[in-house]
């Protein structure tokens, strides 16, 4: 239960996080992606710029993209820090980025799912299985 889990007081959520089942690897997932979303492991962008309404990102491999969206799979720690490439700022709150109930941060363009999300609805919505609860709520925020 997540919104129940956003609801707590900030320590009990440290200490329920502490105590949960740590993350495990989803091979499975692999042949829903492959060949259907273009990928781009092990690169990190350096740049993003927006001429003649489309979205440009330059990538540390030296490429850039056109792109209607971007979905970045930073890995396991948040750090805002590095997300100086946005040029927008983020609202963090003990180290993870401030959310609404729709993944939107402080600023509304800008979501966060997966491990930032950690920090307001706790452990499950790193999983797979927290997908059911991430998914509709992004998709309904951006329509």
């Amino acid at each position: 239960h997540p919104d129940l889990f956003a609801a707590l007081p900030r320590e009990a959520r440290r200490a329920l996080t502490r105590r949960l089942l740590r993350p495990g690897g989803s091979p499975w997932v692999r042949s829903l992606v492959e060949g259907r979303v273009r990928l781009t492991p092990g690169v990190v962008p350096t740049g993003l710029d927006r001429r003649e309404g489309q979205l440009r990102v330059s990538l540390s491999d030296g490429s850039v993209r056109e792109v209607d969206r971007i979905l970045l799979a930073t890995g396991y720690r948040f750090d805002p820090a590095k997300l100086g490439f946005l040029r927008v700022p983020v609202a963090v709150e003990d180290g993870w980025p401030v959310l609404d109930r729709s993944f939107r941060s402080s600023d509304p363009r800008l979501f966060f799912v997966g491990y930032p999300a950690e920090g307001r609805f706790g452990p499950i919505s790193r999983f797979v299985l927290g997908c059911p609860f991430t998914a509709p709520r992004v998709a309904a925020a951006l329509r």
